[in-house]
């Protein structure tokens, strides 16, 4: 978030998912209409708006119909955490412990440890 005395950037957030509503002359990847989501960290974030502008060049792909827009908006960032913290570190049958199963990150692991036949124990705070 930076910045000596206010944020950097104004808008915060960093995932987003919505219905592309203008392309430049020069994109071939997306057309006006298309369902997409993806993560804007690197390219402008200000998620947390209306609108959100990036390059061709941001990781936004193309979302799947059978995934809603809210569950789309939660894949960019804690999905790929826990699949890059989680990817083949438990064989089948063995036992993990996910320390903030509550979270964002949290969740997506316990579920993808369950996927992967593993016994899970998940920890989090009280609340």
């Amino acid at each position: 978030m930076g910045g000596l005395r206010r944020p950097r950037r104004p808008v915060l957030g960093s995932d987003v998912a919505g219905r592309v509503v203008e392309v430049g002359s020069a994109v071939e990847s997306f057309r006006v209409g298309d369902e997409v989501f993806g993560d804007v960290m690197y390219h402008g974030g200000s998620a947390f708006a209306e609108y959100v502008c990036v390059p061709e060049t941001a990781p936004i792909v193309h979302k799947p119909a059978t995934i809603s827009f809210a569950d789309a908006s939660t894949l960019p960032q804690a999905a790929v955490i826990a699949f890059q913290g989680t990817s083949g570190s438990v064989a089948p049958g063995g036992r993990v412990m996910v320390n903030g199963a509550g979270g964002g990150a949290g969740a997506f692991a316990v579920q993808m440890e369950k996927a992967a036949g593993a016994e899970v124990t998940g920890v989090d705070n009280a609340r």
